[in-house]
């Protein structure tokens, strides 16, 4: 599909941190950046599947022409009357012109049309006609000034749910336009307690066996869930330590007594 010449605005003002800069779909979609947002898409279908803009990300950051076709159907019959909903069209319309069902295309984009007249000054609409009318050479050179529509994601009631599942989010990978943490707005917690990870699992009903084990040992144990490429992994710490020395006498003692290696983390 023809998403690399539409610009798309994100805003992932994620829990915590600074309202991130716009992003380009064109860094979206490719690299590390992609890997990133997609990580985080996981965790977000996962906890936050029924907020309107998380809907709206995973259609755009579907690579399956056809699975994205249909979830734009259902946000389309949901939320028909939004400025998005009419963007959406156009995405459909891609979609069929590269299914081969042009007819059909053309009336989709004629639909948008009619809705928004303005959104024949659109890029990505200018660049679908062009394949609809067999001109698509000549309306990417000549509309090259047009931009694309700005649609603005805001996941700020996402990122709640996030939090409220402890949900780590993972400063060691940069997350694409979030800017680093202003001075004086880091968390209000005095001090950080150190913990030791004992475990990392892909199916949450391991992790929480692994917990409740250690539990009932005796020793204070969580689940925290940190978002990868691949999907959502469910890690286990053990223990609240004021220092890192500390930690690192409850690890040795782990290792001798329960043969489990860990290593240390910080909340």
């Amino acid at each position: 599909m023809m998403r690399l010449y539409l610009t798309l605005m994100l805003i992932l003002g994620l829990s915590g941190f600074l309202p991130a800069s716009p992003l380009d779909i064109q860094e979206i979609l490719k690299g590390e950046d992609s890997a990133v947002l997609r990580s985080y898409l996981n965790v977000y279908k996962e906890y936050a599947a029924d907020d309107q803009n998380v809907q709206l990300l995973d259609i755009i950051l579907d690579t399956d022409g056809l699975s994205s076709a249909r979830k734009a159907q259902n946000y389309i019959r949901k939320y028909g009357s939004e400025v998005e909903s009419n963007w959406l069209l156009l995405l459909l319309a891609d979609y069929y012109i590269s299914s081969g069902n042009v007819v059909l295309a053309g009336g989709i984009l004629d639909k948008a049309f009619r809705r928004d007249p303005n959104i024949a000054e659109d890029r990505y609409f200018i660049l679908i006609k062009g394949r609809i009318d067999g001109n698509l050479t000549d309306a990417a050179v000549q509309h090259r000034d047009k931009q694309p529509a700005g649609i603005t994601l805001d996941l700020s009631e996402a990122n709640k749910i996030l939090a409220q599942n402890d949900v780590l989010i993972d400063r060691s990978v940069e997350l694409p336009g979030v800017p680093e943490i202003a001075p004086g707005t880091q968390a209000q917690k005095t001090s950080l307690l150190y913990h030791l990870q004992i475990g990392a699992f892909s199916r949450k009903a391991n992790a929480e066996e692994r917990r409740d084990y250690f539990i009932r040992e005796g020793y204070p144990a969580v689940i925290r869930i940190r978002a990868t490429e691949s999907g959502t992994m469910y890690v286990v710490w053990v223990g609240d330590y004021p220092d890192r020395e500390s930690a690192q006498s409850a690890r040795e003692f782990l290792l001798k007594r329960y043969s489990t290696d860990s290593f240390i983390v910080k909340d």
